[in-house]
C-alpha cells in the first residue's frame, strides 16, 4: 500500500477500514479454529483451549449460526477467537493477506516526522 508521507497517518487506518468492509484484513494472521456444517446433529462446540473462551459461548455462537440459517456444525477452537473473526469463517468470503506499506514523497517531512514514521509496524 502506498502511502503519502505528506498526508496525517489517519489516512492509513481510512484505507484499512474501506478494505476491512470489502472483506481484505491486513496483517491478520486467519482464526485458530475449525468450522464445519453438518447434516444433522446441531451445534457443537469444542474448546480445546486451557481456559475459557471470552468472546464466545455455545449460546452465542448459536445466534450467530442461526443468523446465516445454519442449524447443525461442529466448530473447534483453538484459540480465543472474537465474534468478527467467527462471522468471517462463517461467512467464508474473508480474505487475509500480508501488506508492506510504502511512503512516497519521503523528502517532504521533516527528520523528528520520519522518525515517528519508522517506529509503525510493516
Amino acid at each position: 500500500m502506498v502511502l503519502d508521507a505528506g498526508k496525517p497517518m489517519t489516512h492509513k487506518k481510512v484505507l484499512e477500514r474501506e478494505l476491512s468492509a470489502f472483506g481484505i484484513r491486513l496483517n491478520q494472521p486467519p482464526p485458530d479454529m475449525t468450522f464445519r456444517k453438518k447434516d444433522k446433529g446441531g451445534i457443537s462446540l469444542v474448546n480445546q483451549m486451557k481456559e475459557k473462551p471470552t468472546h464466545l459461548d455455545l449460546e452465542t455462537v448459536t445466534s450467530i449460526l442461526k443468523e446465516y440459517k445454519i442449524n447443525n456444525a461442529e466448530i473447534v477452537l483453538r484459540s480465543d477467537v472474537t465474534m468478527d473473526d467467527f462471522i468471517d469463517v462463517v461467512q467464508g468470503n474473508v480474505v487475509r493477506i500480508p501488506c508492506i506499506y510504502v511512503m512516497n514523497k519521503i523528502d517532504s517531512i521533516s527528520m523528528e516526522e520520519l522518525d515517528l514514521i519508522d517506529q509503525t509496524p510493516n
